[in-house]
């Protein structure tokens, strides 16, 4: 009771001097710092060069029809960074629970996979290298059929809707 007497007559002794006090001050250095301004951009085409800018594409519905258990299925896509600053590159997909399939995202075109780069998940994960600016990256999204796919699938659209989504954020520079 003591202490909280104390701590209200100082703060009722200070209200009335009209100045005002800080009680703890701290004093530390702080490196150069360089504030870089730019603006980013990202746009998207079907197949392996840049198209018509968009930030959103579609699949032919032909893409991904009369696969089998087991059969894969890829298209690419082109993704441009149109601004003037280095972007991070991530990709999630849409919820994708109880679809009997796997989705891989894959630097380089379907015919030249240069390794997987995202196996599909809600969770954002982050592709490659980022993208410099004006720059292009092509990555292939490969469709697998579960192999162990029960025949009630057969004639079925897998998932009512495959979105992938590819964001990017800007690198902070370095001195």
């Amino acid at each position: 009771m003591t202490t909280l007497s104390a701590v209200a007559g100082i703060a009722l002794a200070l209200a009335g001097t009209g100045v005002s006090d800080a009680l703890w001050n701290a004093q530390a250095e702080v490196a150069d710092l360089q504030v870089v301004a730019g603006t980013p951009g990202l746009e998207i085409a079907l197949g392996t060069e840049p198209g018509v800018p968009a930030t959103t594409v579609l699949f032919p519905e032909e893409t991904w029809t009369k696969m089998l258990p087991g059969d894969a299925a890829c298209s690419a896509i082109t993704v441009t960074n149109s601004g003037d600053i280095p972007l991070s590159l991530q990709a999630r997909t849409n919820d994708l629970t109880g679809a009997p399939m796997t989705i891989l995202l894959s630097e380089g075109p379907c015919d030249a996979p240069s390794g997987p780069a995202f196996a599909g998940t809600e969770e954002p994960t982050e592709l490659a290298e980022p993208l410099a600016p004006q720059a292009s990256r092509t990555f292939g999204v490969t469709v697998s059929i579960n192999t162990d796919a029960s025949n009630t699938y057969q004639g079925k659209t897998v998932a009512p809707e495959l979105v992938v989504f590819v964001t990017g954020r800007s690198v902070p520079s370095q001195p």
